[in-house]
C-alpha cells in the first residue's frame, strides 16, 4: 500500500512510520522509495532522510532515539542515498531547527547503505545547508556521513558554513 501513495500521503503519516519497530520502518522505507510503476516513488532518498530529520519526538510522541536509528538505516543503503543525496536533505533541513529532531530515524537511515549512499548523503547535507537554522541534528549526521563515507569532502562556504562535495 505505502507503494501506491503519493508525497503529500506519505510526509503525514511519515512520524507513525519511523515509530514501527526498526525492521518494519526499513521495509516501509523502501516501500515508499521505490514506488509503483505507475506514480513511481513516493519520496527521494534525500526528502526522505529530510521527513526523518522533521521528526519531531514532542509532536509523535517519538523517542529521540527511535529517529536516530531511522537515520542511521538510510545511511546503510549507500547506493540509494549517497553522499548527492544526503548533501541535498541537508540542505533541506537546515530552515528546520528543533530539539527533539528524531535520532532513531536517522540511524536507520544510516544502516540502508545500499539506498543511503554516499550521494543520497550528500545530497541530503547540501539540502539541509541552506535551511535557517540549521536542523538539530544536522552535525551529528554530517559527522555520521563522514565516518561512513570517509571519501566524502567539506568544502568551505563563506565562513562558517560547508558543503558537503559528491566528488569521490
Amino acid at each position: 500500500m505505502l507503494s501506491s501513495l503519493s508525497k503529500n500521503e506519505v510526509l503525514p503519516v511519515f512520524p507513525r512510520l519511523v515509530d514501527l519497530p526498526l525492521e518494519k520502518f526499513q521495509l516501509a522505507l523502501a516501500h515508499i522509495l521505490q514506488g509503483s510503476a505507475h506514480i513511481g516513488p513516493a519520496l527521494t532518498p534525500a526528502e526522505a532522510l529530510v521527513a526523518i530529520h522533521d521528526v519531531i519526538p514532542e509532536k509523535g510522541g517519538l523517542p529521540l532515539k527511535k529517529i536516530m536509528d531511522a537515520c542511521s538505516a538510510c545511511f546503510e543503503q549507500r547506493t540509494v542515498f549517497t553522499q548527492q543525496v544526503l548533501a541535498k536533505a541537508l540542505n533541506q533541513m537546515v530552515c528546520v531547527c528543533t530539539m527533539y529532531l528524531g535520532l532513531d530515524a536517522c540511524s536507520a537511515c544510516f544502516e540502508q547503505r545500499t539506498v543511503f549512499t554516499q550521494q543520497v548523503l550528500a545530497k541530503a547535507l547540501n539540502q539541509m545547508v541552506d535551511q535557517i537554522p540549521f536542523p538539530l541534528l544536522f552535525m551529528r549526521t554530517v559527522i555520521q556521513a563522514i565516518d561512513a563515507f570517509p571519501t566524502m569532502e567539506l568544502l568551505p562556504m563563506h565562513d562558517s558554513l560547508w558543503l558537503l562535495s559528491a566528488y569521490e
